[in-house]
């Protein structure tokens, strides 16, 4: 075998991969750019032919050649370098038109009998150097009836091929000098390398080949030109230093391993101390979650006997040592009560645990609540507290109204706690309304002392007080601002603050509510207040502030009132007014009768405002010498003050101001059973339950619950859960196997708070949920709910009748179970009278008068709960508005005469003794 030198291989090495990846380039990119112009051409005549096949459907529809014509000469003289002829045929292929006419039309028209191709064809025509495009025109009516698309014809063009070759030769000419003149240059530069680089080079890979074989002592001579001789004298000194090199970088490879070592066992070691750590924080947490619900019971257990007999205290005559005293264990009571409660909701909100209810509220009844609770307070201090709420903002709505006014009571406690004199205000208005989405903004402002920057920066968090000192002057726990701002997020809401040192605070939040879809109480009408004239005494700004808002928006005619100089001066005058209100609280006993008498000059209806804390007694004051007179208490909301003035001017006798609450102190015509194993609770509830049922039963543990339950029926049953040997479920689940209290409504008295307790006892059986501590107004709550669900279930017995639907009949009512019962009571009488009208002008084929009985009877069928009668009322007045003919409503006449009938012949057995007394009457 021949051996050649290292000059022949650097020449043929150098040249032959140059010569070789030149052809091969060049013929890559001659072919690539010859397929280039060819798929260019291709795709320039698919771009055109395809929006003509749409574009020609029409005209060929319509068999309109002429503005064919335009468009493929449009066509055509836009792309003229490369069309030779555009032409349209027919299906049976006959030139329809064409854009350049020959004689060659058979070279571009399909053969006889050939089909039409469903999509773009082309055929390339290499002796005339042209390309053939041939498309359907397809019909595009078929395509929205869901059958395949037809053709109505067919579409060729022609393109001209020749420019598309001279590139693609030119292109391989151009390629071809390109590599002959790489090739060339690349022989130079490899003559001129070999002549001064390759016995250099020759020299230093032996010298390397020395070195890497071991032989570091190895070291290049000889003069080289350039970057050689530095490559020559850097190969000496790496022969030179590679040894100490190779020692010394051993010795850090084997340092970092073990360092690499260690820090992987570290992060094991730390990745099973993190995994227990959190293992340990979520038993942690869910230890605390049931101490807490522990807790919870045993801490509200001895407290529903502390809060419950010292409000009974307070009920009995005292002292007034006693009544402090009382008052003093009342209010500690009520503060751990409120400590409690604030750490757990804290809890529930970590958790995620705390749901909120969706169920229908009064906005103002529920703020007018929070208000009263803090207004002793507020009152006490002599500050000018009221709230005002934008006459826009709607009452009715959905939503967590418990939560709602935790939020205000928090916002509004706290402002009053840090306001030693000037005023606490409570603002609400709307600021936005989606559909039936409302968001309300409450804007609390206050006189305070303020807080400062570096306050607010931890006003927020957890356990943290603006205030946090040994000598701290208000109390707390830290957590009712960030209960608030955790309640407001999850309501979709916010809240800020803006405060300076001795300055006061403002503080705002949003949050979000549905509007109610229906009416929650008998809301009263403020239309007969329009006009009227009304003259205010109150020199707290904000409270007259409370006032005029609502009364501005009753349209009544208002003149404040401010000072003690302009309020005399306005008596002396003698103007009558329809309505006088007067902030009484500034007036002694005297004055009280001094100013009663001079109202009695200029008006008949007086309400008189006082503080919680007044020191005026004059609840029992009705009538005054001929003067209505209503006393109501501060803050104000507009629906008590409604209320009153449309009592005074519907009424001229005297009676009770506070009807509801009379009706709410008669008792109750229920059997009551309360079952507690505990003897302060038990006697408790016994105690709060013979004030406001007429008959209560006791049982000290499950077992004589079931025993007593099996021997007489209740109308409610109050179940403590938490009992020795039989517990409260299984105890309901007992009774509800008897004979007497199948449907007896169970209410669950229990000292847990967690919602989820609730979920799972209302799931269990229980018909209600009450919690201890018991407050009084809530088991009233509960009570009067089941004595009404009581009244309307026996009203729905007593009213038992195929034709009447009494649910619908109560919804139409608004709830109201006497108003139900009137409206069908009077539809009843009325028939007798409908039936004997629509049948005399039937008789008389009197159509217009029979429209018009037929239409009265519609109208009283639509608030009576008969769906059937209404129904077919209202069909046959439909037809009659329709002109039908007599003949043709016959089936529907004789079908009312039919249930008319049926309800007057046998009316419901609950309105049978009305009726009777009415007739006979």
């Amino acid at each position: 075998m021949t051996k050649y030198g290292l000059r022949t291989w650097v020449i043929l090495l150098t040249l032959a991969p140059t010569v070789l990846v030149s052809l091969l380039l060049g013929s890559y990119f001659t072919v690539t750019r010859y397929e280039q112009l060819e798929l260019q051409l291709v795709k320039d005549g698919t771009n055109i032919i395809e929006p003509l096949t749409i574009a020609a459907e029409q005209g060929l529809i319509t068999n309109d050649r002429e503005k064919l014509m335009r468009l493929l000469s449009v066509t055509h003289r836009k792309h003229s370098p490369a069309i030779r002829s555009i032409t349209v045929f027919t299906p049976d292929h006959e030139v329809f038109v064409s854009s350049n006419f020959h004689r060659q039309f058979d070279s571009l028209r399909l053969n006889a009998g050939e089909q039409i191709p469903d999509a773009t064809d082309i055929e390339y025509d290499y002796d005339n150097n042209s390309i053939l495009f041939r498309a359907p025109i397809l019909s595009s009516e078929k395509q929205y009836t869901g059958l395949p698309p037809a053709a109505i014809g067919y579409l060729t063009l022609q393109l001209d091929s020749s420019p598309t070759m001279l590139n693609q030769h030119r292109a391989a000419f151009y390629t071809f000098l390109i590599v002959l003149l790489g090739i060339s240059v690349c022989m130079v530069f490899t003559i001129r390398l070999v002549r001064k680089v390759t016995k250099p080079i020759t020299e230093m890979v032996h010298g390397i080949d020395n070195i890497r074989k071991g032989k570091l002592e190895t070291r290049l001579g000889g003069q080289h030109i350039g970057e050689l001789d530095d490559l020559k004298n850097g190969l000496n000194a790496m022969a030179k230093s590679i040894a100490e090199y190779h020692l010394e970088m051993q010795n850090n490879i084997e340092q970092a391993t073990s360092d690499l070592r260690q820090t992987l066992e570290q992060i094991e070691i730390q990745n099973v101390e993190l995994d227990l750590a959190k293992r340990r924080a979520q038993e942690a947490a869910r230890v605390k979650t049931e101490f807490l619900a522990n807790m919870s019971h045993e801490l509200r257990t001895p407290l529903n006997g502390v809060l419950g007999f010292s409000r009974q205290l307070l009920k009995t005559s005292l002292t007034t040592s006693q009544y402090d005293q009382v008052m003093t264990i009342d209010n500690s009571a009520k503060n751990l009560l409120g400590i409690i409660n604030d750490i757990l909701d804290l809890s529930k909100l970590e958790a995620g645990k705390l749901t909120l209810e969706q169920v229908p509220f009064i906005l103002r009844d529920a703020v007018d609540e929070v208000m009263q609770l803090l207004a002793p307070t507020a009152h006490h201090k002599g500050i000018d507290f009221a709230f005002i709420i934008d006459n826009k903002v709607p009452d009715d709505l959905l939503g967590d109204a418990l939560r709602i006014k935790q939020v205000i009571t928090n916002l509004v406690g706290n402002a009053i706690k840090f306001t030693e004199q000037g005023s606490v205000t409570l603002r609400i208005s709307v600021e936005q309304v989606r559909g039936d989405n409302v968001c309300l903004k409450l804007e609390v402002k206050d006189t305070g002392v303020g807080i400062s920057d570096e306050q607010q920066q931890a006003l927020f968090q957890a356990f943290a007080q603006a205030d946090a000192s040994i000598s701290r002057r208000f109390g707390g726990t830290g957590l009712g601002l960030v209960i608030t701002k955790r309640l407001l997020a999850e309501m979709d809401g916010d809240i800020g603050l803006e405060s300076q040192l001795h300055q006061g605070s403002y503080f705002w939040c949003t949050l979000c509510c549905r509007l109610s879809p229906i009416a929650l109480g008998d809301h009263a009408q403020s239309e007969m207040l329009a006009g009227k004239t009304a003259l205010i005494y109150e020199p707290q700004a904000y409270s007259m502030e409370s006032l005029e808002t609502p009364m501005h928006g009753w349209l009544m005619n208002v003149t404040p009132c401010r000072s003690k100089q302009q309020w005399q001066s306005l008596l002396k005058r003698n103007v009558k007014y329809d309505y006088v209100i007067v902030a009484i609280d500034e007036f002694d006993s005297n004055q009280l009768q001094t100013q009663l008498q001079a109202l009695t000059y200029i008006t008949r209806h007086a309400v008189l405002l006082s503080a919680v804390s007044s020191q005026h007694e004059i609840g029992h004051l009705e009538n005054y010498q001929g003067m209505f007179v209503s006393h109501l208490r501060k803050p104000l909301v507009s629906n008590r003050l409604l209320a009153a003035l449309q009592r005074m001017t519907r009424t001229t006798k005297a009676f009770p101001l506070n009807q509801q609450a009379l009706e709410r102190s008669e008792k109750m015509a229920m059997k009551v059973l309360a079952v507690d194993d505990n003897p302060a609770n038990l006697k408790l509830i016994v105690t709060l339950l013979k004030e406001k049922v007429t008959q209560v039963a006791m049982a000290n543990n499950g077992e004589q619950a079931i025993e007593m339950a099996a021997e007489e029926s209740f109308d409610i049953i109050f179940m403590d859960i938490q009992m020795p040997n039989v517990d409260g479920v299984t105890a309901t689940q007992t009774i509800r196997q008897g004979e007497f209290n199948q449907h007896t409504p169970v209410v669950a008295v229990t000292a847990h708070a967690l919602p989820e307790e609730k979920a799972n006892l209302l799931a269990s059986g229980m018909d209600d949920y009450l919690t201890k501590p018991i407050e009084e107004h809530l088991l009233d709550s509960i009570l009067q709910h089941w004595y009404r669900f009581n009244q309307q279930k026996q009203q729905s017995k007593e009213l038992c009748h195929p034709l009447i639907d009494w649910q619908q009949a109560l919804n139409q009512a608004g709830g109201r179970a006497d108003l139900a019962k009137e409206m069908l009571q009077l539809l009843i009488e009325s028939l007798p009278e409908s039936r004997d009208a629509i049948e005399q002008a039937w008789q008389a084929q009197d159509n217009a008068t029979l429209k018009a009985q037929v239409h009265r009877l519609h109208g009283a069928c639509c608030y009576a709960g008969i769906p059937k009668l209404k129904s077919v009322v209202g069909t046959l007045e439909r037809l009659l508005k329709e002109q039908h003919s007599q003949q043709d409503v016959e089936p529907e006449y004789f079908e009312l005469m039919d249930l008319l009938a049926q309800l007057i012949d046998s009316p419901p057995p609950g309105l049978v003794d009305s009726n009777t007394t009415v007739a006979s009457a």
